[in-house]
């Protein structure tokens, strides 16, 4: 493993937050996905500690998955990985999330980005920027983050739909399947 990968890591809430996903999603045939992963990834994923740092290989594995429910189409591939993260963020809501978003308007949310992203990722960052009807959110020094401007919008749009705003669209810029995870991927969250 190089030194990039080695510190490349993400919460290990959004690792089983994703396994959850797939189990929900596909039932059976989610756990049967699951059960054919590394050694490394299930073994993550069953000493389930929420706050612990994981790798972002295993991370990426899940993700793969989830995006493998596209079939090889991107925007099948990209609503999937958004449904992931809307959910991922919906079961941290349960948790640590709930007071965070308790605490937080929408204006207030878009300059902690930084902070929220730290908190779950060991490298890169994120940035955003809200005006009254859209927030835009771009990702910088994402190598070897595959699917995260996918997953990053569903998570973002649930936590704004926690704090009042009606998401209306969101569209992901600078990411397909055949490039997961380009730097200065961003997205819009727009609602009325």
């Amino acid at each position: 493993m190089s030194e990039m990968q080695s510190d490349n890591k993400a919460r290990s809430y959004m690792l089983i937050s994703t396994a959850n996903y797939l189990r929900h999603k596909l039932g059976g045939e989610g756990q049967r996905l699951i059960d054919a992963m590394s050694p490394s990834t299930r073994s993550i994923l069953s000493a389930e500690k929420p706050a612990d740092w994981a790798p972002m290989s295993a991370y990426v594995e899940l993700l793969n998955a989830v995006a493998s429910l596209g079939k090889g189409d991107d925007a099948k591939a990209r609503d999937a990985l958004i449904d992931a993260g809307r959910f991922v963020s919906q079961e941290a809501s349960t948790t640590f999330l709930r007071l965070f978003l308790k605490m937080l308007t929408p204006n207030l949310f878009a300059k902690k980005v930084p902070t929220v992203w730290q908190r779950d990722f060991s490298r890169g960052r994120a940035e955003a920027e809200i005006t009254d009807k859209r927030l835009v959110f771009r990702m910088l020094g994402i190598s070897e983050m595959d699917h995260i401007p996918c997953t990053a919008p569903g998570f973002i749009s649930f936590a704004m739909e926690s704090m009042g705003k009606s998401i209306k669209g969101i569209t992901v810029h600078n990411w397909s399947l055949s490039q997961p995870c380009n730097d200065g991927a961003y997205f819009e969250l727009d609602w009325g």
